[in-house]
């Protein structure tokens, strides 16, 4: 038919979002000529905000030239109280509560502390990110973290600081740069340990700048039907700051989705794909935790974590690689929407 101009915009069902939240993150203005893949591309990133059960974008005719459009959102709950017991094959039984506040005082701002307490981890933080800093598409993220796991022959913990900036430059894509201060400690070192853990003992400084680069088409960010996603990050650590470290680690992942449109199953095939690498210089050797560790939920399941790659011939422990590859295929169903 005829081309559509767009009239009005009208936010609605935003009893604690402000409205320019919405309104910022659509792909079709006032006065506009508006088409659907604008319509659709903005529906994603609004319920990608992660404070809506549902959203829609209604057309309609305008008493003037025109049409308006009503956008359509369903608050839920992004205040979280969280209190609980998980477990995973490395830190075994642990306790947590947490408290996260997502859209804060309805600006979209995200505020969150966490207390994590078990057998053999404790993770507590406190977190904020600003969204669209300074007016611009920029998030700019603070968190302070005090971490410890104990493994079978040794316990890590890291205490630190991040600063992150990350930047919509383009229309799916992202770009980010930070830098992390952390104290790395090695403590309570079996003395049947690898000799690669028992050179870990002790305190180390850590200083890393971080920069990342990120493309993002999926429809869905929690339970994505098409689209991929595809993620660079380079880390570097550098002598500054008291910085004992030294090394370049660079990783990228892709995923894909794809939905099945000739039978209409409602089956979605997820191909997934890592490859990475760490390398020291300046004489120094890669931190054990800087390495990889494939094996385990969040890799390759079916192996304990870290048994996927190389092992102490000695002592059989998981010692992490210094280079990583990761393919995997995955059929997924929705049981509900």
């Amino acid at each position: 038919g005829e081309p559509t101009y767009v009239d009005r915009i009208q936010i609605k069902g935003n009893y604690e979002t402000r409205d320019y939240v919405i309104r910022r993150e659509l792909r079709f203005q006032e006065g506009e000529l508006a088409n659907l893949q604008e319509l659709e591309r903005s529906k994603t990133r609004v319920f990608n905000l992660g404070y809506y059960e549902d959203m829609s974008i209604e057309p309609f005719p305008s008493v003037k030239q025109g049409w308006n459009f009503d956008v359509n959102v369903r608050e839920r709950f992004t205040g979280q109280f969280s209190v609980g017991l998980g477990y995973n094959e490395v830190t075994k039984v642990s306790g947590f509560v947490s408290v996260r506040k997502g859209n804060f005082l309805g600006t979209g701002d995200i505020a969150g502390i966490s207390v994590s307490y078990g057998s053999r981890y404790k993770d507590n933080s406190v977190s904020y990110t600003k969204k669209w800093f300074l007016n611009k598409p920029i998030d700019l993220t603070v968190s302070l973290f005090d971490r410890r796991i104990e493994y079978t022959t040794y316990n890590i913990s890291r205490t630190g600081l991040d600063f992150i900036f990350s930047r919509e430059f383009a229309e799916y894509w992202r770009a980010s740069a930070g830098i992390s201060i952390q104290r790395v400690r090695y403590s309570d070192i079996s003395p049947d340990a690898s000799p690669i853990i028992k050179q870990e003992e002790g305190t180390r400084q850590s200083r890393k700048l971080i920069f990342g680069l990120t493309r993002d088409t999926r429809d869905n960010y929690l339970f994505p039907s098409k689209g991929s996603l595809t993620e660079l990050s380079y880390s570097v650590a550098v002598p500054v700051l008291g910085g004992t470290e030294r090394f370049n680690k660079v990783v990228l992942s892709h995923q894909h989705f794809i939905r099945d449109s000739l039978f209409d199953t409602g089956v979605i095939l997820a191909l997934k794909g890592t490859v990475g690498m760490v390398e020291p210089y300046g004489g120094k050797t890669v931190p054990l935790d800087e390495r990889f560790f494939v094996g385990g939920d969040f890799t390759v399941r079916g192996y304990k974590y870290g048994y996927a790659g190389l092992l102490d011939p000695n002592t059989n422990d998981p010692v992490g690689s210094t280079k990583e590859l990761v393919l995997s295929a995955e059929l997924n169903y929705p049981l509900y929407k």
